[in-house]
């Protein structure tokens, strides 16, 4: 396997001619194009068409763009050095088997777990595994690096353990390959110690020496494996039982020969190539094309310093894939759709014969035309493909006497055949009309120098042809002679000649287009212009380019024109226009010719190669002479679809020929992968990146602070990774599909919250788009602040404020209600009585029933009334008014009672305030309701005591709040001090603030106690 790889490195050699051979692409993939390690050992390809690769120094998977390191996951260390992964094979689930440096182990590719297998029943400390087989029984077979082969079932129990017959150092470092047989034994050959035979349970059976010149009794034995290799090598003489290694001849390392022996002898590919490999050369056989390559290798000593059991690996997308010390070697071989037909192989972008007419006859065969040529001694301008042939054969002319006719330097241009004569237009002053039959060739002869060289003609009926110059279009009846054999075409029954034509096309219906420089005009069969498509005002819709070379109206009616300028598309009917120039993919802006395919294809021959469009996906897919086109540049009017689907195309070097239904189309049928996403998490204000393995069910959740999101694809196509193409839509955002412009990068800068699927197509490089799309279903959460729940809860709470806010509002109004009411009940109680009693006392007083003495002693009483409907006044204002709902507003207002009260009796008023915040608010109920218990106790006191002394004390607690008023008592007034309301109301009172009030009678002294709550 690994003499392939070897092989091929040489080819990669820039001097050596076959790296130019078309088809045939090889590419060196090293440390310089971002292989970690040049030194690979094996390669293998997962279901999701990942390559990955096992160095020396790691094992790497490989999406077409970049190696990603998957060294880690087996060793749980990011210490690479040492790990040397010899071997990997892929089992039925799909599960890497990798064999390293210290045993074995299984990986799932998609998620990149890794489960290390013990080797039972191995306990040599080189723990090396370097091959790795799935036999027929479903087992394991392991070659492991001390020369023995380990099988285990599939719960990894040992089956039988086989150490090599010749166990030597030498032996051991050879890599021998595993060979199953048809009745499963074993046969395991080496680089130079022969063969061991050992049967499907582990018994030795037999060995074989190297047969270094076989002979007709040497039986030859052959085996392809499971990658396609063909391995063959001639039996000697048998031994039966191990014998010991210095009993054998032991061959020279040098030894050229033996490379024959155990090397592989071919590789078949899936597209039913075979590579056959010698010692110096391989040899590509191409069955179906019949095409044979054959590289040549003169670097036979670089050869054989590689060691040539190093894997060979076919990928789905049909490339090779070849491992060596020198990296890793992608090889590509694609079979040419094209035949070329009067085109010179050996210089391929070179001028050869240059093709200007294509026909075919009745019978299927297809007529060429062009420029004098002179082969194998002959001279002629047309030739003949018969049916089915692969041969294009000179015709030659002879003139009416039978002589041969002299083409000059002429050729032969557009053509009509019917079922004995060609109707052909040549760059001299002739028509040819040529006998099939016979080879005989009259001329018409055109005097009118705005008829010549005549170029394009259509075919209408027998007595009419309609032909053009570059200076006029005209009719011509082969059935008349003279100058009424033709009449020129004018433009709008005016003496201007239509002029510029370059070629014609039938519209159907008894009309014909005539495409040329000054633009398109549509004609009947009298030669009058219906309808014309040109850039100036009178046209019908006018056109953005013109210089139109080519004519093609597609099954819907669109107009497609070959133009100098891109490929012009004109809808008629919606009055639409479109150029496709080179930066929508043409590989050239002269488009020469379009030919529809069966398949919806249209193809086109341009300056720069043939292109195959797709107009349903805007797609181009270019040839050119590397894909064995014989030359790039093609000519107008060279050109055919012929009856069985074939295209046909002229250029400078012959004709090419496809047929569609063998162009390959298999990587049409590959899906996108994901290889890995970014986001910007705006939680963590940190740009991170997920691997394709963090994607469970391919379905993604990003939260709603997310944003600046990329999402990187490959494409199982590695001929030219960097080409392939990708097409995405993002269901839920974008309104049609989007092209990753020259990139495997899909981003979006921001997704509002929602539900949407990723939806991607690849198109491998040169081909459409794929079939199978890559779904990826992605949520964006709802911010918290605009979840329903959110908004349910916001409209709860905002009810209830409203509903707080009127209840608030309510108690307002009805507390400013009751102030109200309060006021009017403490006038009513305070002040009504007053005024009245002043009211009553003044009439007494004018009244006139008093002396001088009683009326003074009266109005003192009026005085002192007044006063006291003062100080009642004075105590409802502060009461209600703001400013007093200060702990010191209520202390400063008891003081200023007490002393008011107190002073005039003659009582010793002593006040204390203890633990009392006096700059604390306190409530204006609780302040007002206090002050009138306090006013209520010293108006008792007052009344009924006649005191000496008042103790007023007011303390906080730590939880309570203590009011304590303390008087003497006169002895006449003892049997008082409890008569009257006063008790009961200051109860009532101090009910409503949550207070008790109490009262004690000790000796003479009488207490009032009040209680509640701190304050």
């Amino acid at each position: 396997m690994k003499a392939v790889a070897s092989f091929l490195f040489f080819l990669f050699i820039p001097n050596f001619s076959i790296a130019q051979t078309p088809g045939l692409s090889i590419e060196l993939i090293s440390t310089e194009q971002g292989l970690p390690d040049k030194r690979v050992n094996c390669i293998t390809q997962d279901n999701n068409g990942f390559m990955w690769v096992g160095t020396a120094n790691g094992i790497f998977r490989y999406d077409g763009y970049v190696f990603e390191d998957f060294t880690r996951q087996i060793t749980g260390s990011n210490q690479l050095k040492g790990v040397n992964i010899n071997a990997l094979e892929k089992d039925k689930a799909g599960n890497l088997w990798i064999g390293y440096n210290n045993g074995l182990a299984v990986m799932d590719p998609i998620s990149g777990r890794v489960e290390l297998k013990k080797l039972t029943a191995y306990s040599n400390p080189d723990r090396l595994v370097r091959r790795i087989l799935f036999d027929n029984k479903g087992r394991v077979v392991l070659y492991v690096a001390n020369g023995s082969i380990l099988c285990y079932n599939e719960k990894m129990e040992l089956q039988f353990a086989y150490r090599f017959s010749i166990a030597e150092k030498a032996a051991i470092d050879e890599h021998p390959l595993i060979l199953q047989d048809t009745d499963n034994s074993f046969w395991l050959p080496t680089f130079y110690d022969g063969i061991d035979h050992i049967s499907a349970d582990g018994k030795f059976i037999e060995h074989y020496r190297q047969v270094l010149h076989p002979q007709r009794s040497n039986t030859l034995k052959t085996f392809i494996n499971t990658a396609g290799v063909l391995v063959q090598f001639y039996l000697d003489k048998p031994y039966n039982s191990i014998i010991p290694h210095k009993q054998l001849k032991h061959l020279a390392r040098d030894s050229a020969a033996i490379r024959s022996y155990v090397s592989p002898a071919a590789f078949y590919d899936r597209s039913g190539n075979t590579w056959k490999i010698q010692i110096q050369t391989i040899t590509l056989q191409d069955t179906i094309a019949k095409r044979k390559i054959i590289f040549r290798l003169p670097y036979k000593g670089d050869f054989l310093s590689d060691h040539p059991f190093l894997n060979i690996f076919q990928s789905s997308d049909n490339t090779i894939w070849t491992c060596s010390r020198k990296g890793l070697f992608k090889i590509h071989y694609k079979r040419s759709p094209f035949i070329n037909y009067l085109s010179n192989p050996y210089y391929p972008s070179q001028p050869g014969i240059s093709i200007r007419g294509i026909e075919e006859d009745k019978k299927g065969n297809t007529w060429v035309g062009y420029y004098a040529y002179t082969h194998a001694g002959t001279k002629s301008n047309l030739a003949v493909i018969q049916k089915g042939s692969k041969e294009a054969i000179p015709y030659t002319l002879v003139n009416p006497n039978r002589q041969p006719y002299d083409v000059g330097v002429s050729c032969i241009l557009n053509m009509f055949i019917n079922e004995e004569t060609i109707l052909a237009t040549s760059v001299n002053q002739y028509i040819h009309r040529i006998n099939i039959k016979s080879h005989v060739v009259v001329n018409d002869s055109l005097t009118d120098e705005n008829r010549i060289p005549v170029k394009p003609l259509i075919y209408r009926n027998d007595s009419t042809v309609f032909l053009a110059s570059d200076a006029s279009v005209f009719m011509y009846n082969p059935l008349a002679t003279g100058s009424r054999a033709f009449k020129d075409v004018h433009l709008n029954n005016r003496n201007e000649l239509l002029s510029g034509v370059n070629d014609f096309f039938d519209a159907g219906n008894g009309y014909f287009w005539a495409a040329g420089n000054p633009g398109l005009y549509l004609l009947d069969n009298t030669g009058k212009i219906i309808r014309s498509y040109t850039d100036g005002k009178n046209s019908s819709i006018v056109l953005p380019v013109l210089d139109i070379n080519f004519l093609h109206r597609d099954p819907k009616g669109i107009l497609w024109l070959g133009t100098r300028h891109g490929l012009l598309k004109l809808d008629t009917a919606r009055k639409m226009t479109r150029v496709f120039t080179t930066q929508d993919g043409l590989p050239n802006n002269n488009v020469m010719s379009i030919l529809p395919d069966e398949f919806g294809y249209l193809w086109l021959s341009t300056d720069n190669g043939l292109s195959r469009y797709n107009p349903a996906q805007n797609i181009f897919i270019n040839y050119d002479i590397n894909d064995e086109l014989p030359h790039n540049e093609f000519n107008r009017m060279a050109y055919l679809k012929a009856s069985d689907g074939r295209l046909y195309f002229g250029g400078l070097n012959g004709v090419t020929a496809v047929y569609p239904k063998e162009v390959d189309t298999s990587l049409s049928n590959l899906q996108p992968q994901l290889v890995s996403y970014t986001k910007y998490a705006g939680q963590t204000d940190s740009v991170l990146t997920f691997s394709a393995a963090s994607v469970a069910g391919n379905s993604l959740t990003f939260d709603h602070n997310d944003k600046l999101f990329s999402f990187h694809f490959m494409l199982p196509a590695f001929r030219s990774a960097v080409k392939n193409r990708f097409l995405y839509k993002l269901d839920g955002w974008d309104k049609e599909w989007q092209t990753a412009a020259g990139s495997n990068i899909i981003q979006y800068s921001f997704l509002p919250a929602g539900n949407y699927t990723l939806k991607v197509k690849g198109a491998a490089a040169g081909d459409t788009w794929s079939r199978q799309e890559y779904r990826l279903r992605i949520t964006v959460l709802q911010a918290w602040y605009r979840t329903w729940w959110f908004y349910s809860l916001m409209t709860l709470l905002t009810a209830t404020l409203i509903y707080l806010l009127y209840r608030y509002r309510i108690n307002q109004v009805l507390k400013v209600q009751q102030i109200r009411n309060k006021i009017s009940a403490d006038l009513h109680d305070e002040l009504g009585s007053v005024l009245t009693q002043i009211s009553l006392q003044s009439d007494m007083v004018s009244s006139n029933i008093y002396n001088e003495e009683e009326k003074q002693k009266e109005l003192t009483n009026i005085s002192n009334t007044s006063r006291q409907a003062i100080h009642a006044m004075s105590d409802i204002v502060w009461s209600v008014k703001a400013g007093h709902d200060k702990n010191s507003s209520l202390i400063d207002r008891m003081k200023d009672h007490a002393d008011l009260m107190l002073q005039p009796v003659g009582a010793v008023i002593t006040f204390t305030v203890t633990g009392i915040n006096e700059n604390k608010e306190i409530d204006n109920h609780l302040r007002q309701e206090l002050f009138l218990i306090f006013k209520e106790a010293i108006h008792n006191i007052v009344k009924h005591s006649s005191p000496t002394q008042v103790d007023i004390r007011m303390e906080n607690s730590k939880s309570h709040f203590k009011l304590t008023i303390q008087n003497d008592i006169n002895q006449q007034k003892e049997n008082t001090i409890l008569g009257g309301n006063g008790l009961e109301n200051m109860q009532r009172r101090a009910k409503t603030i949550n207070a008790l009030v109490e009262t004690k009678k000790e000796g003479n002294h009488f207490t009032v106690f009040l209680n509640r709550q701190r304050i």
